[in-house]
């Protein structure tokens, strides 16, 4: 799990993009999205300590033949409790996925203000180009400045799915751990790193 997680880390390093300091999504959905994980990794905790339990009841069991033994019966209801956490896991996981998918929405709708304006800022230039208009100089300056804004509002887009996709990868990879490993938790890409400012 480890090497797992160096990997997906360097992979965020490489995709960080140079506006990690900057804000674009309202604060409630940067706490929407903080939550969500919070409350991931506690049922993901919750999973891998009763899958604990489990295994250790298997062995128990092993040494006990007698069916009727108490630890039988611990097991069992074990095995019910585990059923409980997973469900209520995967309502978390959706709420997490709700959560990106309200903050990719809103980054997509920034993209086509700022496309809208790169627009502007090319016909404006077009027509001052046409006409020898002195402040064309200017003006692309301008432009320039608004296709750095485009591309750095595709990036945020990119960068928020590559988080998204990476909170659902580890998530799946623990739902298929059945030893009970300890749970390193949603930590390798934060709310800071994207681009989204929480107090």
């Amino acid at each position: 799990m480890i090497a797992g997680l160096v990997t997906i880390s360097v992979l965020t390093l490489f995709f960080r993009p140079a506006f990690a300091g900057q804000s674009i999504t309202k604060q409630k959905e940067a706490v929407s999205l903080k939550d969500a994980r919070a409350a991931v990794n506690q049922a993901l905790l919750n999973v891998n300590q009763q899958q604990k339990k489990i295994n250790e009841l298997a062995t128990q069991c092993s040494q006990t033949k007698d069916k009727s033994a108490a630890v039988h019966q611990q097991y069992a209801e074990a095995k019910k409790e585990l059923k409980l956490r997973r469900a209520l896991l995967k309502e978390r996981t959706k709420e997490m996925a709700a959560a990106h998918k309200l903050i990719i929405k809103e980054q997509e709708g920034a993209l086509i203000a700022q496309r809208k304006e790169l627009h502007k800022a090319e016909a404006k230039l077009n027509k001052q180009l046409t006409q020898r208009d002195a402040a064309a100089a200017n003006q692309a300056y301008v432009m320039v400045a608004e296709r750095d804004k485009v591309r750095d509002a595709e990036s945020r887009i990119e960068y928020a799915k590559i988080n998204r996709d990476v909170d659902l990868y580890l998530v799946n990879k623990e739902l298929r751990d059945t030893k009970g490993n300890e749970w390193f938790g949603l930590t390798v890409m934060t709310e800071d790193a994207l681009g989204v400012t929480s107090k």
